[in-house]
């Protein structure tokens, strides 16, 4: 089964298909593979084994690498040529494999030479009764462990980065800050009350060459963390320590979330922020500067 986004370079398009398991998280069947497929024809071009790859893989854009995880069963991060199988020219297609403390289930993030991921005991249904979590940071060219955080539970949602901060969301309800150069924490802040955090986070940060000033123009955005609880709340959070600056709720009246099911994460374009929930629907917010 397909957990994974699809991640695309060029003509090639590129999903885990993970296993199915049993109530211990072996596999009943294929232990799953990573999938490569021509875009404009939809054919096969590869298809390489790894364990259980339900993390969204991304795809290095100057050179196509494709970089995903392997989740339950295979605690590893996997580094693999985008060639087809008959362009590989007897080449391997797996460049490195490096292993993990936990599965690494959470999407890829790339951020300069850096590979980030996050893994964990507990799972998108199951919380471990032993949480634990990991933050790996790896180079990107020979799989080494630059760093490695531990937190206090599975890291699912995406990690993104902004002036050499790592900002990652933990399923127990916390998001930290590291250093993208050493790990070190920067802050650790509880922002999801007693509710799961299961999505990805999203930034809105200024533009590193914003365009010159109109009297028009509105005020420039303040640089906001976005992230989603499971009961289906979106958080707003200030980058530089954590607090929380707003709430919003993503179910209408009447309609609460009963299932902890808000995975979306945000999508944000601008001034503009739009997120999936679970009895909400789609919902599009706009962001609004402070006077």
């Amino acid at each position: 089964h397909i957990e994974s986004s699809p991640a695309v370079w060029k003509d090639l398009v590129v999903v885990g298909a993970g296993a199915i398991e049993d109530a211990n998280h072996k596999p009943t069947g294929d232990p799953g593979f990573v999938l490569g497929v021509q875009i404009s024809t939809g054919k096969t071009l590869w298809k390489h084994a790894v364990n259980d790859p339900e993390s969204s893989p991304a795809i290095h854009p100057d050179d196509g690498t494709v970089y995903i995880g392997a989740g339950f069963n295979g605690n590893a991060v996997v580094a693999l040529r985008p060639e087809a199988d008959e362009d590989l020219k007897g080449a391997k297609r797996e460049l490195w494999r490096t292993a993990a403390p936990y599965p690494v289930t959470g999407p890829v993030t790339l951020a300069g030479d850096l590979v980030l991921v996050g893994g964990g005991t507990s799972d998108f249904v199951n919380v471990s009764p032993t949480p634990a979590g990991v933050v790996m940071a790896l180079d990107r060219k020979t799989g080494a462990v630059r760093w490695q955080t531990k937190t206090p539970d599975s890291v699912l949602g995406r990690i993104v980065t902004h002036d050499n901060v790592a900002y990652c969301p933990v399923l127990s309800g916390r998001v930290l800050a590291l250093d993208l150069a050493t790990g070190k924490e920067l802050w650790n802040k509880q922002v999801a009350g007693t509710s799961l955090l299961k999505a990805g986070l999203a930034l809105s940060a200024p533009s590193s060459s914003p365009p010159p000033p109109t009297p028009s123009s509105p005020p420039p955005l303040t640089p906001t963390l976005f992230a989603v609880t499971a009961d289906g709340y979106l958080i707003l959070l200030n980058p530089a320590d954590g607090a929380v600056i707003e709430k919003h709720a993503l179910s209408p009246p009447g309609k609460a979330s009963k299932k902890g099911l808000n995975l979306s994460t945000p999508t944000v374009r601008g001034a503009d922020v739009y997120v999936g929930s679970e009895t909400g629907g789609l919902r599009h917010f706009r962001a609004v500067s402070a006077k």
